[in-house]
């Protein structure tokens, strides 16, 4: 058994079907996102996996806390929080900006010496060098900022969005992870050297299959892309489609360092 401190336990979400796991699995949420929702993906994968949400400040059970705006301090605090529990092979899965996200915490953890992932999956993302460049959220209204993310984002909850008092609760945190991504320079190092599978809706805008296939410029691995039917929260739609997308690697990765 690994040991964490509070401060690991408050980055780091899971409801453990084993307490000796042999792969554990985690999970960067999207924008605005809690790791609230990959709890259910437990079920997903095999008993022997450990599915684990990353919860960046700001939201669910840390709400109360200020959320952070930048790509180096956010990515820093992941990877502290990470290293007691990196005593098994993993893999780093993103959605949406959380994929960029964990591409960069898979590069800091690989200039730490530490443990690098066996698997990098990057759900309904553009690859670093190729995201969308319009005006930074801190320089836009409320109002311009929902008309954005309507435009883009297909299933983007505007029922809440439009509710001021929902408004309050929920943009700050999603305002929070597009200005990691809107002030984010690019990537400044070479490639991930683990494989890498890219899953995307075939409807998502703002990730568009032509672009989203570029993430194979990223690994020295393997490449794998699955499309599936949806816009860009897919997965949220119908989650099945990750478990097939993994039941092929599960094997593969056991055998793993």
């Amino acid at each position: 058994m690994t040991t964490q401190d509070d401060d690991s336990r408050r980055w780091l979400l899971s409801l453990a079907r084993t307490e000796e796991p042999e792969f554990r699995l985690f999970c960067l949420p999207y924008a605005g996102g809690g790791a609230a929702f990959f709890l259910s993906w437990s079920k997903l994968v095999p008993q022997q996996v450990q599915v684990i949400g990353l919860q960046r400040p700001g939201r669910e059970n840390r709400m109360e806390e200020a959320p952070l705006r930048r790509m180096e301090p956010l990515v820093t605090a992941m990877a502290d929080a990470m290293t007691p529990v990196l005593d098994k092979p993993f893999a780093l899965l993103g959605y949406s900006a959380g994929a960029i996200m964990a591409y960069e915490l898979a590069l800091e953890l690989r200039r730490r010496g530490l443990r690098e992932p066996s698997l990098f999956t990057a759900v309904a993302c553009r690859p670093p060098h190729a995201l969308l460049r319009e005006t930074p959220c801190d320089q836009m209204t409320d109002e311009e900022l929902i008309a954005k993310l309507d435009r883009n984002f297909e299933g983007v909850p505007l029922d809440v969005l439009n509710n001021r008092h929902l408004r309050r609760l929920f943009l700050p945190p999603l305002r929070a992870d597009l200005e990691v991504t809107d002030y984010y320079e690019g990537p400044n190092e070479g490639r991930l050297s683990c494989p890498l599978l890219m899953l995307g809706g075939d409807r998502d805008k703002a990730a568009p299959k032509d672009r989203a296939l570029e993430w194979q410029r990223f690994s020295e691995g393997p490449f794998q892309a699955h499309f599936h039917p949806g816009g860009h929260f897919f997965l949220r739609e119908e989650p099945k489609h990750l478990e097939h997308a993994l039941a092929p690697w599960w094997p593969k990765l056991f055998s793993g360092p």
